[in-house]
């Protein structure tokens, strides 16, 4: 993902990206930190989700989310593991913002990231935080 794409992303969710020294992470996942792994699931249509935010979830954020009964870790996802992906809206769980992993190309950049950042907007100010 592209830096600038990031700091796009992170001034339209600030409340959930702690100011430095906060760890440098874009999102915490339950799954596969493994890009292989992303881009199988992406062409099954089935894109990994991560919950967005440098504040590690809680149980409840995973239990709204649907995935608290997963095992293994917590992975904490930085912005060079997302090389070559781009970030697309997967919802906002119980006021926590997901998104979908997602092919880094010319559509992924040009509508569905810009519509991303619409949709996290309108979640915001309909939830009213």
């Amino acid at each position: 993902m592209d830096h600038n794409l990031f700091l796009q992303l992170r001034a339209v969710l600030n409340q959930y990206y702690l100011p430095a020294p906060a760890p440098p992470v874009v999102g915490y996942l339950r799954g596969s930190a493994s890009p292989g792994i992303w881009r199988a699931k992406i062409a099954e249509r089935n894109e990994q989700l991560m919950l967005l935010g440098n504040a590690e979830p809680t149980a409840a954020d995973w239990a709204n989310a649907g995935v608290e009964h997963r095992t293994g870790e917590t992975l904490r996802i930085t912005l060079p593991m997302l090389n070559g992906f781009v970030l697309t809206y997967g919802g906002f769980m119980a006021g926590r913002p997901w998104a979908a992993i997602c092919d880094e190309n010319e559509d992924s950049v040009t509508i569905g990231f810009p519509n991303a950042l619409a949709s996290f907007e309108q979640a915001i100010a309909r939830n009213g935080q």
